[in-house]
């Protein structure tokens, strides 16, 4: 919002922006799942779990921060998974 640029999180606010990528997430994991199984249900819980304590919370920037360390390990994984059950 300092920056002036209109983002979802600045248009929707903190609540609605969390509730949006929630559902996304999980929609992500729903139609991931005949592909790749277990993965889409650990990456689901992941991140709805870190939604959910976002949710829970006024000051997020702490969780925010690891969110790149969660994709890289979430990525990596399913990188691998894929490398493994598809080649």
């Amino acid at each position: 919002h300092q920056a002036g640029l209109t983002t979802t999180a600045v248009y929707l606010g903190k609540q609605k922006a969390l509730i949006y990528c929630g559902i996304l997430y999980l929609v992500s994991a729903i139609f991931s799942f005949p592909s790749l199984w277990w993965m889409s249900i650990i990456g689901g819980i992941v991140y709805l779990t870190m939604i959910g304590i976002s949710y829970c919370y006024e000051d997020i920037f702490w969780l925010y921060k690891k969110f790149p360390v969660v994709n890289l390990i979430i990525g990596f994984s399913l990188f691998r998974y894929i490398l493994l059950f598809y080649s």
